[in-house]
């Protein structure tokens, strides 16, 4: 489990995604995701977050969109 991974192509904004088959990728940006972490393709170029940053991330950018609500 821990080398599986998914591929997931970006739909509306940053946080939206659908997991994808491998030939279905949005081959100019994309992202793969497994238990080590998040890589985030743009034109064949790579970068790697580790799963624990990337749920920072998304946690922070969720505070911040709620603050607004509240």
């Amino acid at each position: 489990m821990r080398d599986e991974f998914c591929y997931l192509n970006r739909r509306h904004h940053a946080y939206d995604y659908k997991i994808v088959d491998y030939d279905k990728r949005n081959k100019k940006e994309y992202m793969t995701i497994s238990a080590r972490g998040i890589t985030h393709y743009v034109d064949n170029i790579g970068e790697f977050i580790k799963i624990e940053r990337w749920e920072q991330e998304v946690f922070y950018s969720y505070q911040r969109s709620n603050s607004f609500i509240n």
